[in-house]
């Protein structure tokens, strides 16, 4: 039946994973930069109490917030985007083709936003390139959610729009956040901003029902929640500065 389909598929894909990672487990070897800071660190301190160290404590906060800010906007406009142009037609239409749509040329413009994320952080920084795109992300979820009473194609260029600078703020964020940390401490220091922000993001989703009902729709619920890339645009705010400086040791 459908469930033997499912484990079958799930059982085929999982060899082949499991067989390149006992493979790259024995072909890749550590960083001689990470053996060294290992060798020459004090193991007093476990790596998660070294990144909530005085030394680093407000460089992972801030990330942590700037993140958080960027999942919780990105998540309302993914997740409800469809509902929200579902709501727009009659009942008992599917508006398959337009949710499609919608969500096509978001995803679409969000990979040529990663794609360009360099260029700009290179350019005008990387506080820069986060402030302004998390402040257009906002911009451009305000105009989304609020401008439109029917369904049109100017629906397409909008959440063009907003997915170009999602992309953008979560490439960025991808570059900026390891430029901030030693070689000892650095991946469980993004993985700390990456994980604490999917974290209020969970918390949030408890919350849908509650707030869909009381803001009368998705369209301000979205809103509201697009209202964390200002938190996000703060954090960058107070952040340093990381171009031309190179990957601290």
């Amino acid at each position: 039946g459908i469930r033997d389909i499912g484990v079958t598929g799930v059982q085929t894909c999982a060899l082949p994973i499991s067989v390149l990672t006992v493979f790259l487990r024995l072909a890749l070897r550590e960083s001689d930069k990470w053996r060294s800071s290992v060798q020459s660190s004090h193991e007093d301190l476990s790596l998660l109490g070294e990144v909530l160290s005085p030394a680093h404590r407000r460089n992972a906060l801030l990330g942590a917030l700037a993140f958080g800010g960027l999942l919780i906007g990105y998540w309302a406009s993914l997740a409800w985007i469809p509902q929200w142009v579902q709501s727009f037609f009659p009942t008992g239409y599917a508006g398959n083709v337009e949710r499609g749509t919608t969500l096509f040329w978001q995803g679409l413009a969000a990979v040529v936003g990663c794609a360009t994320a360099g260029w700009f952080s290179d350019r005008i920084g990387r506080r820069a390139t986060i402030m302004i795109s998390y402040a257009v992300c906002f911009v451009a979820s305000a105009i989304l959610f609020t401008t439109n009473t029917a369904f049109s194609t100017t629906v397409y260029w909008e959440v063009a729009l907003l997915g170009y600078f999602i992309g953008l703020a979560q490439a960025v964020m991808h570059i900026y956040l390891p430029e901030l940390f030693p070689t000892r401490i650095r991946a469980t220091a993004v993985g700390f901003g990456l994980n604490a922000g999917r974290f209020a993001t969970a918390i949030a989703v408890l919350f849908v029902g509650t707030i869909v009902n009381s803001l009368g729709g998705y369209g301000p619920s979205a809103l509201f929640f697009a209202s964390s890339y200002l938190i996000a645009v703060m954090a960058a705010v107070f952040s340093k500065e990381t171009k031309g400086l190179g990957l601290p040791h």
